[in-house]
């Protein structure tokens, strides 16, 4: 006697890539029974357990059997296929920063979300070559790389990423190429910034102002005011008059007092003082609960959606590290709480602008080992987005992640990016999502070599605009 008839109810959808790894698939029987499944391109997509298995690209074809029982026949075949896409990749390519031509060469460093091999390349060959791995030298300048992925069977080719550095001699024997080189003194009065004995390179002009300058590569050297050690600036941007608005750190020595400043200068396009910035283009933060020893300490700073200035400050009484938002005059403005946000960990990492308007702030604790690293987002009305976190902030190590420093953040479309290194010094590329700030379990890659992770470093671009 012949069984009962069924059929099968099966359809994929989606669409998916090497990236994906896996995606899960159901299918119903009219006759209640279990749906077996199977693959008919197993070089592409294998079956395993409800899921099915992403190996190649091509295409992908699953069929659907029901084998039937003692009341119901077997049920027709069910077939049904996807193409398997190739994987968006992209590089992580960091900028070793300014380079002493004396050293001759450096190893380039980068990796891929692919894990594949990266090509490197000149664009300034009269300046800087690229063998294989090795930059060299050829002389002071600016030096233009960029690193290539051409893709492969599974991925395709990343986005170039190109980045930009100075050449330059060392000459104030520092063994750091900054500001500082190749400036002879203009006046009465030098410092011994460097320690190395000898004052040189930075002081200030026979008015005892602020002596502002840009060199051959376009840098502003700013030195500091008489009985003043030195100023640095940690943080710089262009304003919508393609001005300059600079924060950084002064240290003072004199009459017996000895303190860390943070200070604000606006600089107008030519590379005078702004003067109707706090009058004389100088904005400084200090405590007036503290006589010695005062510690304000600025960030990086910003030029925010509405024109404002948002800067890092550090006060070294209470330990905590806050947001300051300051106008064209100077002034603190109403955003935030007067003017001044406190964030959740007492040490600044840095500002990262994003294309909303809006940015992402980071703190830690600066401990060893790190509890807590923190970024908080704001919106581009310079509100705390309290949809990211928990009120605004997130702490973005991974469960049972001992931090010890982190580095860099970089945003793409719907995710942002930090580098975190273990005690044992291995370094992982961590994925967030954007919009809430959770980590993304499933994105945490070991193996980021070739970075040098700076708690207090500035927070930058690091990956191309590809979303993976």
């Amino acid at each position: 006697m012949a069984g009962l008839s069924q059929t099968i109810d099966f359809t994929l959808t989606g669409s998916y890539d090497t990236g994906d790894t896996r995606f899960a698939i159901s299918a119903t029987a009219t006759s209640g029974l279990t749906v077996s499944f199977a693959s008919s391109t197993p070089s592409v997509c294998t079956i395993s357990g409800p899921y099915v298995a992403i190996g190649a690209t091509g295409t992908c074809t699953i069929v659907a059997s029901q084998a039937g029982d003692g009341t119901y026949d077997p049920a027709p075949d069910v077939s049904q296929s996807t193409t398997i896409a190739k994987d968006t990749q992209s590089i992580l390519f960091p900028n070793p920063g300014p380079q002493n031509l004396a050293n001759s060469s450096l190893t380039l460093s980068a990796v891929t979300t692919a894990n594949l091999s990266v090509t490197f390349g000149s664009n300034t060959t009269s300046v800087c070559t690229v063998s294989g791995t090795t930059l060299s030298f050829v002389t002071s300048g600016l030096c233009t790389v960029y690193a290539d992925q051409a893709g492969d069977s599974n991925n395709n080719a990343a986005n170039r990423v190109t980045l930009s550095f100075y050449i330059d001699n060392d000459t104030d024997g520092d063994g750091v190429i900054d500001q500082l080189d190749a400036f002879v003194n203009d006046a009465s009065e030098s410092f011994d910034i460097d320690s190395d004995g000898t004052g040189n390179n930075a002081d200030t002009n026979d008015a005892g102002d602020w002596d502002l300058s840009f060199n051959s590569q376009g840098w502003l050297v700013t030195t500091t005011e008489a009985n003043e050690d030195y100023t640095y600036q940690n943080g710089v941007d262009v304003t919508s008059t393609d001005g300059i608005i600079a924060a950084g750190q002064n240290e003072i020595n004199a009459g017996g007092f000895s303190g860390q400043f943070g200070t604000v200068i606006s600089v107008n396009s030519d590379g005078t003082l702004n003067t109707t910035f706090d009058g004389d283009g100088k904005l400084q933060f200090s405590s007036t609960s503290c006589t010695t020893g005062c510690n304000e300490i600025l960030g990086n700073v910003f030029v925010a959606n509405d024109g404002s200035y948002v800067a890092i400050i550090r006060e070294g009484n209470s330990s905590e590290a806050r947001l300051v938002n300051i106008d064209s005059t100077g002034s603190l403005t109403s955003a935030f709480s007067s003017g001044i946000y406190t964030l959740p960990a007492q040490f600044p990492i840095g500002i990262l602008p994003l294309s909303d308007g809006g940015f992402v702030v980071g703190s830690t604790n600066g401990s060893v080992p790190i509890s807590t690293i923190y970024f908080t987002r704001f919106k581009s009305d310079l509100t705390v987005d309290t949809s990211f976190g928990t009120a605004g902030s997130a702490d973005v190590r991974p469960t049972g992640f001992v931090a010890v420093t982190s580095v860099a953040v970089a945003e793409t479309t719907n995710y942002l990016f930090t580098i975190l290194q273990q005690n044992n010094g291995s370094r992982y590329l961590v994925r967030l999502n954007k919009t809430d700030g959770s980590v993304d379990t499933s994105f945490v890659h070991l193996g980021v070599t070739g970075l040098n992770p700076n708690v207090f470093g500035t927070i930058y671009a690091m990956l191309g605009t590809a979303d993976r």
